[in-house]
């Protein structure tokens, strides 16, 4: 950033005075532009690999509930049970488990949300600083 003594102040036109500003203002504001993107950039590959990791974690669960129900079926029938009874009670059974499962997750899905806090910080950071040597 270009910074002037009171001295250089008083010598240059207004015009000038202006127009510094103003690309010292444009160059702080590409700076925290170009943070925000990259930050947002990060956040959104996290929630790519998240959400494969959800993908493959829902196909392998599924895969593995169709075994598991076709087993605890024919393990009902096999006790006796008529072959309907046995695979309507595995069925219940596991969309019982389903349901205790989803509600015992946790809800944290900290940096999913693609703000730039981090980012929006240092910016408030960097007005306060102007604020202040503004008014001083």
């Amino acid at each position: 950033m270009a910074t002037h003594t009171k001295d250089e102040i008083g010598r240059e036109p207004t015009k000038e005075l202006f127009s510094g500003l103003i690309a010292d203002v444009k160059e702080l504001a590409v700076g925290h532009l170009g943070r925000m993107s990259g930050e947002i950039r990060d956040e959104l590959k996290n929630l790519r690999a998240y959400m494969l990791k959800v993908a493959i974690a829902v196909g392998v669960v599924v895969v593995a509930a169709v075994l598991i129900g076709h087993t605890l079926g024919l393990a009902l029938t096999a006790l006796g049970l008529p072959a309907w009874v046995g695979y309507g009670l595995a069925a219940l059974l596991l969309a019982g488990t389903g349901v205790v499962i989803l509600k015992r997750l946790p809800g944290d899905k900290k940096d999913m949300d693609l703000l730039p806090e981090e980012s929006m910080h240092k910016l408030g950071d960097d007005l306060r600083s102007v604020s202040h040597a503004v008014r001083h």
